[in-house]
């Protein structure tokens, strides 16, 4: 390497000086590894602003669709394609939206909503029928309720009312 330059720098002799020279081979590289470095930092910068734009755009998306169903969880038609089209996006989307951030698909969080809203209900009037809470709350059998009620709660309807006229 040194014959090389040393090489260079006789035929650059009359043109620039000789420390010029050295001067010049040391700092084109070292620019050279400041633009790389620089392009990178750039390129990381725009993928957190990408990414931080997603972000956002999901918290809205699923923000939207958890208020769609806390508004309309009374709505015992009210099913996945139904939210979907109210919120216009996709199912499959949508699926993947909850499972990835809630952890739960979206029948559960529906079910979840329900049943917070069953336990108010009961909590507030411990007399009411359990045909009158069902369609407050969206469900259309009896079966489908008391299934989803002992799913969520870890008791059944029954043991639950008993264990509220005990309190």
């Amino acid at each position: 390497l040194n014959i090389k330059i040393d090489n260079i720098l006789k035929r650059t002799h009359s043109f620039f000086p000789r420390n010029m020279v050295k001067i010049l081979f040391v700092a084109i590289p070292l620019v050279l590894v400041f633009m790389i470095v620089n392009i990178f930092l750039k390129r990381s910068d725009e993928k957190k602003f990408l990414s931080n734009t997603r972000l956002s755009v999901i918290d809205k998306e699923l923000k939207i669709a958890c208020n769609y169903m806390e508004k309309n969880f009374r709505d015992p038609e009210l099913s996945v394609n139904s939210i979907c089209d109210a919120i216009v996006t996709g199912p499959a989307f949508l699926e993947i939206l909850f499972n990835n951030e809630l952890g739960m698909s979206i029948d559960d969080f529906l079910t979840q909503v329900r049943m917070n809203r069953a336990l108010d209900i009961i909590k507030k009037e411990k007399s009411i029928k359990i045909d009158d809470l069902i369609l407050r709350i969206g469900f259309t059998s009896n079966n489908d309720f008391f299934n989803s009620f002992e799913k969520v709660t870890g008791m059944s309807f029954s043991e639950y009312r008993r264990s509220q006229e005990l309190q």
